[in-house]
């Protein structure tokens, strides 16, 4: 397997993995990315669990020239990942502890989020978001995991529409597993912000490089279930102080005259089965 094989470790609530490749088509098109080092440098504001980065990685951008913010545990494995400490053997450890009897794995899930939440975060936060029920956020409060609710291992009955299981975790640990080294061993050297993405502003003001393209990916509004949230107007007008460079927002509508709505295919009532039409994506751009 090579780098172009590069994807995001698991499910995530808001996650770009199914648009990640029209939104870096349209952000090319736009404005053209020079991929070498000392080339565009590329801001991941929000980033999560990484789509749009990776999608810059597998059409060749050097890992130097991307940066990655997020405050939640998505940042600190991220900042693990691009300074090379994340321990793929460690990793490998924690995979081992889970049960290979899939219908034992959502009641060792909700053991593993009763440990600290501090302590090998980068690690444990990773299988937990990849049990975690509808891809929903799980984070951190102190020392505790919160917004634990984990997938049960279903199989289906003669009677049952579906006639394939759902496994408990997504994707399962095998290729959990391949997912996270070769993240590991393509993406160090990206520098990354754990922390709150005001934080970014004065990064993004003294940066030197020629050519630069901030991409963010907020909470979107009206959206519940995400740990952090900010306020994005506010945002976007400071960072109209700190740069020129155009600026590229993922959001359930559109922000400005510029804007393209995405091919989203996903289906419609959600998580509860409520809603009664489909999810809309539109990514806005500002210059």
């Amino acid at each position: 397997m090579d780098k172009n094989c590069l994807l995001p470790p698991c499910a995530y609530q808001g996650g770009k993995q199914r648009v990640a490749f029209e939104i870096v088509d349209y952000i090319i098109a736009n404005d053209p990315i020079f991929p070498s080092p000392n080339g565009t440098k590329i801001y991941d504001l929000c980033c999560g669990s990484g789509a749009v980065t990776i999608e810059f990685l597998n059409r060749g951008v050097d890992p130097s020239n991307i940066v990655m913010c997020d405050k939640s545990s998505w940042g600190k494995f991220w900042e693990a990942i691009g300074s090379g400490t994340f321990s793929i053997e460690k990793f490998n450890w924690y995979c081992r502890q889970v049960p290979k009897d899939k219908s034992l794995i959502q009641e060792f899930l909700q053991e593993l989020s009763k440990t600290s939440a501090n302590e090998d975060e980068e690690y444990k936060y990773i299988l937990l978001q990849a049990g975690s029920f509808g891809g929903k956020q799980i984070w951190k409060d102190g020392d505790k995991w919160l917004n634990t609710s984990f997938r049960s291992y279903w199989q289906p009955t003669e009677t049952s529409k579906r006639r394939s299981p759902v496994n408990p975790m997504q994707p399962t640990l095998e290729t959990l597993q391949k997912r996270v080294e070769l993240i590991a061993k393509h993406c160090v050297g990206i520098q990354v912000v754990h922390d709150d993405v005001f934080t970014t502003l004065d990064i993004i003001k003294n940066d030197n490089a020629i050519h630069r393209v901030v991409y963010i990916d907020p909470p979107y509004s009206n959206t519940t279930g995400y740990a952090f949230q900010f306020d994005l107007n506010q945002f976007l007008s400071d960072l109209f102080d700190s740069t020129l460079s155009p600026i590229y927002v993922s959001e359930s509508k559109p922000l400005s005259d510029e804007c393209q709505r995405l091919r989203f295919n996903g289906a419609k009532g959600g998580i509860s089965g409520l809603k009664q039409h489909k999810n809309e994506e539109w990514l806005s751009v500002f210059r």
